[in-house]
């Protein structure tokens, strides 16, 4: 899903519904649509419906009702929209409650990002593993692109945990309030997607290749780099007043990309290092990348709170360089 939001259902019963107060202004994601707009769902159902953006924010304005009793939405039920055109959302409908409702996606929101295990809904889990011994090892993906091997246990009867799920957590360098969605195919097999507390898809922030993680993560920026001559075309640079509170400018965002980047290794002019992942916020309806651990990476290069400092970004290599300008 390559442009997608979620709504967490906090009040279903309402006549309309209202999305993101980012839908349609985010500076690098393309416009979602308004006006006249068909829903479609797996099993072939659609419905029309009027979405209108006002100064109070986006709403679907009409036909939403019948969605919603359709696919018996409940409160805290997710709704994910993933954009198929300018004028069609297809939906799917995950929910909160299981109960003897068979579904194979469930939900979980990061409410501590550092407990070693994750709870799992138990209705889910009772639903397909309730008389299983759970003796194999389950695959957790992320995008086809990281791929974990875990053990499910069940503790005090119905209670199921991924043990050692802190490790994915900071794989994937989730925060708290964001939604993870499994998808279960086949026996033991899970797909997993990241959505954040606002609804916004967080695809975005991982679309590095395996290998290159498993680089990063054990040998470190040396082994990454490759030292060649570096033509003009090769990268991007302006020059940008450094600041504790470090936000990349409109233009640099625009220009390397960061959509497209979880991880960039960084580099100081005085040959310090690391490999720094990729966050991002949402304010005055522009989406904002920075970076994580960035204080402390200046505080360890030596960096200046205010100085003028040139910015160099090697595309070949994911490699930002940082140097004081002259």
């Amino acid at each position: 899903m390559e442009a997608g939001f979620l709504v967490h259902m906090t009040d279903p019963y309402k006549s309309e519904l209202e999305f993101s107060k980012w839908y349609n202004s985010l500076i690098d994601v393309p416009n979602y649509p308004v006006g006249c707009v068909d829903l479609i769902i797996d099993s072939g159902s659609k419905w029309s419906v009027v979405i209108e953006s006002n100064t109070k924010g986006v709403f679907i304005i009409q036909g939403w009702v019948a969605v919603i009793i359709m696919l018996a939405v409940e409160q805290n039920d997710l709704i994910v929209s993933e954009k198929v055109d300018l004028k069609t959302f297809k939906l799917k409908h995950i929910k909160f409650l299981h109960g003897t409702y068979v579904n194979s996606m469930f939900y979980c929101v990061m409410t501590d990002t550092e407990s070693k295990d994750l709870l799992l809904p138990s209705g889910f889990m009772e639903n397909y593993f309730k008389n299983d011994p759970l003796d194999c090892r389950f695959t957790i993906r992320f995008q086809n692109k990281l791929v974990w091997t875990v053990y499910i246990v069940r503790r005090f009867g119905s209670n199921y945990s991924i043990v050692d799920w802190i490790h994915i957590s900071n794989d994937l360098h989730l925060e708290t309030g964001d939604f993870v969605i499994f998808e279960l195919f086949g026996y033991n097999d899970f797909s997993i997607s990241v959505f954040h507390k606002d609804g916004f898809h967080r695809i975005h922030q991982y679309h590095l290749r395996v290998q290159e993680v498993i680089q990063v993560q054990h040998h470190g920026i040396s082994d990454v780099i490759v030292e060649s001559p570096v033509h003009v075309a090769d990268f991007y640079e302006l020059k940008w007043v450094l600041t504790t509170r470090f936000i990349f400018r409109k233009e640099f965002a625009s220009n390397v990309n960061l959509a497209d980047i979880g991880f960039m290794n960084v580099v100081s002019g005085n040959g310090f290092s690391n490999t720094l992942a990729l966050r991002f916020a949402y304010g005055n309806k522009k989406l904002r990348y920075a970076f994580r651990g960035w204080t402390k990476f200046m505080r360890q290069a030596g960096l200046e709170d205010g100085y003028l400092c040139l910015l160099r970004y090697y595309f070949n290599s994911a490699t930002l360089m940082i140097t004081y300008a002259t």
